[in-house]
């Protein structure tokens, strides 16, 4: 060992110790500078957290796994020794993370998916799709990030769960094919913008937008009529972010809409589409 790697080293030796320890706080905080630091060594400590089954520290451990891969990223230190580490036991690593994805504990379940999104580890869409169903919408936010981080593989998943019958669980999976602007989703989600659910048909909207498909043209000029403020509002920002000049008239017929942030909305698209035409 080099002496510059047996001085990094020697920087991650006690909280490798702690680790053992019998007091949880200090356990807790060992896993947590293990992740602040970054050192490729704390890997395989902290995988033996997750695959422990007796272990209170899983939420931590996940946690401190993603953000060693952040510290690495951005200390510009190659990612691949850790890639190889963890490719080795790939799968019980998935098991244990999606597993965690259901814990009773809500900052454990988040951690998860963070985990996830961060490590991009392969055969991890369904699940993270799956816990979508999560109550919680900051759990919620943060898996749509983690689909987001893994992207395509996501999406034929998210489009066969838009059969989903929890109008706000497919309020979530519509807003994650936005997320990851996946245009096979243009024509499986035009019927929801028809929707009962007036979240369902905003992000929809506002999916149509992100993707930024002309295919949706026609059904996005029909949601400026929507009753629901939101919808029209998107609909419009949608509109002014496809910039096909054939919304133009349709934008322009929305100008005296009775809500103001969607006349707001409609001005900057009108403005937005002709200063793109005239490019």
């Amino acid at each position: 060992m080099s002496d510059e790697k047996e001085a990094e080293y020697d920087q991650i030796a006690p909280f490798l110790e702690a680790l053992e320890s019998e007091n949880q706080e200090l356990r807790q905080l060992a896993i947590r500078a293990l992740g602040v630091i970054g050192h490729i060594d704390g890997v395989e400590a902290l995988f033996r957290i997750l695959k422990d089954p007796k272990s209170s520290n899983h939420g931590e451990a996940a946690w401190a796994l993603a953000a060693i891969k952040r510290q690495r990223e951005k200390q510009q230190k190659s990612v691949v020794p850790m890639v190889s580490l963890l490719k080795r036991d790939r799968n019980q690593l998935v098991d244990a993370l999606t597993d965690l994805l259901h814990d009773s504990n809500d900052l454990v379940r988040e951690w998860s998916a963070w985990s996830l999104g961060i490590l991009q580890l392969p055969n991890t869409a369904r699940n993270l799709v799956q816990a979508l169903q999560d109550e919680e919408s900051s759990i919620q936010e943060t898996i749509v990030w983690a689909i987001g981080e893994i992207g395509n593989e996501a999406a034929p998943i998210l489009i066969e769960e838009l059969q989903h019958q929890n109008q706000q669980v497919l309020a979530v999976i519509v807003w994650a094919l936005g997320t990851i602007r996946e245009e096979k989703a243009v024509i499986p989600l035009l019927p929801f913008l028809s929707h009962r659910a007036g979240e369902v048909r905003e992000n929809t909207a506002w999916a149509l937008g992100t993707i930024g498909d002309p295919r949706a043209l026609d059904s996005l000029i029909e949601a400026l009529h929507d009753s629901d403020n939101a919808v029209r509002e998107n609909a419009a920002w949608a509109l002014g972010t496809i910039e096909d000049p054939k919304a133009i008239e349709a934008l322009r017929n929305c100008l005296d809409d009775p809500d103001p942030e969607v006349r707001e909305k409609v001005n900057w698209a009108v403005d937005n589409i002709e200063e793109a035409s005239s490019h």
